[in-house]
């Protein structure tokens, strides 16, 4: 039992290593992008609000590529993509889900352990006594 409770340790460890070292780099990474975006958003907002007030005239190219991004947007409501979405994300939560399970039977399991021991501990002093 000593031996199959180090291979989930070991498994959690690698799990955890992975989720918070392999992926924090591309995680922050890709924050840092949504920052940008975020402002880069935030400037074109500014710029439409200025036209439509009067205060900046219209700038046709301008408006030409908003539009072509816009065009270039996919379709976020097809239900074959939202499916997709949804069975990874399933198959994520699946994952952290099973290892924080695991987790809790390895500390269950530990502490069944450790009331065992104690209660030996408790059987041998009260022995000692009574001998």
């Amino acid at each position: 039992m000593v031996g199959l409770n180090r291979i989930f340790e070991t498994f959690i460890l690698a799990i955890d290593y992975n989720m918070s070292h392999g992926k924090l780099a591309k995680v922050t990474g890709k924050l840092a992008a949504l920052k940008g975006l975020d402002a880069q958003l935030k400037e074109i907002r500014g710029y439409l609000d200025l036209v439509i007030d009067g205060k900046l005239p219209l700038n046709h190219e301008i408006l030409y590529h908003l539009q072509d991004v816009f065009k270039l947007l996919p379709n976020l409501n097809v239900a074959d993509l939202i499916k997709a979405f949804a069975v990874k994300t399933n198959y994520q939560m699946l994952v952290i889900y099973l290892s924080s399970l695991i987790r809790s039977v390895i500390a269950l399991h530990n502490l069944i352990n450790n009331k065992i021991i104690d209660n030996k501990g408790v059987l041998k002093t009260k022995l000692k006594e009574i001998l």
